[in-house]
């Protein structure tokens, strides 16, 4: 048996007094589709925010990709290979949708030191435009590529967070 991709041992968050997780464990494996379910106030929220380093834990440990990643802030799991959306759809307002994925894609490349053309380029190169409309057509957003992000329906700014989220190839 391989190890998981992610494992999450006996975490526990406690909002002053309020104990919200209380020692949760699961592990997910590579490929694998995993889904937290429970009524409103069982802590599902919390315990993405704490797998993904918005907020600290008070106990236990999160492991991703054989890493101990427990401690580290949510950026730095970003750039380990994870990946989320929000609630409320975060994305650019004053960028177009286009505009929003090539953010994400550069900043992608950036980390990782993939080329992003000469260091004077003002514009992203054809094979970032080309990843970014890729990405919206997968969502169904191509048409939509320069519209202002601001003006899309909530339900197609959450694809669009979606497509920014994928721009970051994630692991999980």
């Amino acid at each position: 048996m391989t190890a998981p991709l992610l494992h999450v041992e006996g975490v526990r968050k406690n909002y002053g007094p309020i104990e919200v997780l209380h020692g949760v464990s699961l592990s997910v494996a590579k490929g694998e589709v995993f889904a937290i379910i429970g009524p409103n106030g069982a802590g599902k929220t919390t315990m993405f925010r704490v797998m993904t380093g918005e907020v600290g834990s008070n106990g236990g440990t999160i492991r991703f990709d054989g890493e101990d990643v427990t401690h580290l802030p949510a950026h730095e799991r970003v750039r380990r290979g994870f990946g989320r959306t929000f609630q409320v759809a975060r994305v650019f307002h004053d960028f177009t949708v286009l505009d929003n994925v090539i953010v994400a894609i550069e900043a992608r490349r950036r980390h990782t030191k993939e080329t992003l053309g000469p260091w004077r380029r003002c514009a992203p190169t054809d094979e970032v435009q080309s990843e970014a409309m890729a990405l919206l057509a997968d969502l169904k957003l191509d048409a939509q590529a320069e519209q202002g992000a601001r003006y899309l329906s909530h339900g197609d700014k959450k694809r669009l967070e979606f497509a920014i989220a994928l721009a970051g190839r994630p692991s999980i």
